[in-house]
């Protein structure tokens, strides 16, 4: 939490991080990370939950990746 990341400056304007900006603007907002789309920079708020992943994933997979 308070953890922040950013875009160097001399890495703007490369094709990459073109796009980005307005790709993020149409994803919902994350409740646990604030974006600074002026600065190409982020926050971290808060330690994301389960129901704050968007992504679909079966956790158990991800444990038994793990112990193994």
């Amino acid at each position: 939490v308070g953890d922040e990341i950013a875009v160097k400056e001399s890495s703007k304007d490369k094709p990459l991080f073109a796009g980005s900006a307005e790709l993020y603007k149409r994803r919902l907002p994350l409740n646990w990370f604030e974006v600074d789309h002026t600065k190409f920079a982020g926050k971290v708020l808060s330690e994301p939950n389960r129901d704050d992943i968007q992504l679909a994933v079966t956790d158990r997979l991800i444990v038994e990746l793990y112990s193994k």
